[in-house]
């Protein structure tokens, strides 16, 4: 990481502050067995789901209740099908 920052420092010094304020943050994901990096280092699924709440809820011109709502996002929740995460 030493290497990384000495190298883009100069050209991009506002990624690099960034970067060292976050560093301990964004690399969490190594403290995790290798074989989950592919699940948990994408927000892929987190924007699928985003993704299938809005499909379902622009068919939809206004909820009644917040309930209403809820019952939507629900119900999409109940139908994604997540992969089995192995853990060794």
């Amino acid at each position: 990481m030493a290497a990384f920052k000495a190298k883009y420092q100069k050209r991009y010094p506002e990624a690099i502050r960034s970067l060292c304020e976050d560093e301990e943050h964004l690399l969490t994901f190594y403290a995790f067995p290798p074989v989950m990096h592919r699940y948990i280092r994408s927000t892929n699924a987190i924007e699928s789901f985003f993704s299938n709440v809005r499909q379902r809820t622009d068919q939809i011109d206004a909820f009644t209740t917040e309930t209403s709502c809820l019952t939507i996002v629900w119900a999409v929740m109940q139908d994604i099908h997540l992969p089995r995460i192995p853990v060794s």
